[in-house]
């Protein structure tokens, strides 16, 4: 029996997932590229991953009802819409735009020096906030915004995505939800929180990263040095102690100072991040296009194996040109890489005396090493 399934086609595998995987799809009758998040129900529904059954916190049930409302109020250019979403043979099919130049972070981390170009920063996070805001006006907070959740279109658009960890900003949470790197103070220490200004911690994280080539911290909590740092002094010194305060401009300083501010009731709202001098001017970028050659090597690869996978059967090996990944690097994708980050940045700043800090043991070094260790920066 046909069903709308018989209308997507699938070209190939784009990522694992935690309850499936992420597929390009062409939509038959429209000839639209599309991403469709194949997901197992009996999976999703008792929030257990597929690779190593482990218990998650990620909510599709709430993701399709975020979805949904926001459809309903006419969506928003830079979050991520969904466009159809099908129930056949206990999988879940959701349906959204394909973003062909991928994830933000791959975008950082393949930039020379590991940083954007200022013009292209401040458009990007000018889109992220925009789009994160909606979604605050709208009564939802995302909780787990980073560079790996931000897609970016063939048009160079940025759309907010992944919203398994959303949570309603009617009342204050206590759960300790999203990735290290990016989580806010509050929200690691457990206390009672606004998601909304934890959203802002975690985008001011971003921007960090795209103007510097590097995070702030590893943790932001009293183990971390460079936190400790930023706790007692602000992140303004942080900067300066990098040798970076006349490498910046004035006005990105002061909204990372607003952004990463510790005491979240002084933290500024997105709204006002939105509007802040810093992101208000910028050049106009000529987006990459990609979609052509995309669609040529998918014809190519089509022609070369003759056969396209359809959705009339479950998944099967055919479905993935590669094994799935385990839970930890589908839920802590970019630490490692952020970790050679670090190492490339401090690399460049050879000058500045770093400590790299393993498992409670500590050596000095003018030059980071990677491979599990931690860093801080050097008293």
């Amino acid at each position: 029996m046909a069903t709308k399934l018989d209308d997507y086609v699938i070209q190939r595998r784009l990522a694992p997932a935690l309850f499936g995987d992420v597929l390009l799809c062409q939509h038959q009758p429209t000839g639209d590229l599309v991403a469709v998040k194949r997901v197992l129900l009996s999976a999703a529904n008792a929030q257990l991953t597929l690779a190593s059954n482990k218990k998650v916190r990620e909510n599709v049930a709430l993701e399709r009802a975020l979805c949904h409302q926001l459809n309903r109020v006419g969506g928003h250019a830079n979050v991520l819409k969904l466009r159809d979403e099908i129930e056949f043979d206990g999988y879940l099919y959701m349906v959204s735009d394909y973003c062909a130049r991928g994830e933000l972070y791959e975008l950082v981390s393949s930039a020379e020096d590991g940083k954007l170009p200022l013009p292209t920063i401040k458009k990007y996070v000018r889109q992220i906030s925009s789009g994160v805001q909606f979604l605050h006006a709208n009564g939802f907070a995302h909780r787990d915004l980073s560079l790996e959740n931000v897609l970016v279109t063939a048009s160079d658009e940025c759309q907010v995505c992944d919203f398994g960890l959303a949570a309603a900003t009617a009342k204050p949470t206590r759960e300790t939800v999203g990735k290290l790197f990016y989580m806010a103070p509050e929200v690691l220490a457990g206390v009672q929180y606004d998601a909304t200004k934890a959203d802002v911690w975690s985008l001011g994280v971003m921007l960090f990263i795209m103007l510097i080539g590097a995070p702030p911290v590893e943790t932001a909590s009293s183990t971390d040095a460079r936190f400790r740092l930023i706790a007692s002094k602000g992140v303004r010194k942080l900067i300066d102690r990098w040798g970076l305060t006349d490498e910046l401009p004035p006005a990105a300083i002061d909204l990372l100072a607003a952004m990463l501010e510790v005491d979240s009731t002084q933290r500024i709202s997105m709204s006002t991040v939105v509007s802040h001098s810093f992101l208000q001017s910028s050049s106009v970028i000529a987006p990459q296009q990609v979609v052509p050659q995309l669609v040529a090597d998918v014809a190519a690869e089509k022609q070369q194996t003759q056969q396209t996978e359809s959705f009339s059967s479950a998944p099967s090996s055919s479905s993935s040109s590669a094994p799935p990944e385990s839970d930890v690097s589908v839920e802590r994708r970019g630490c490692r890489q952020f970790l050679h980050k670090l190492h490339r940045f401090f690399s460049r700043r050879s000058n500045k005396r770093v400590m790299a800090v393993s498992r409670g043991s500590a050596s000095s070094s003018k030059r980071s090493h990677v491979g599990g260790k931690r860093f801080a920066v050097a008293a």
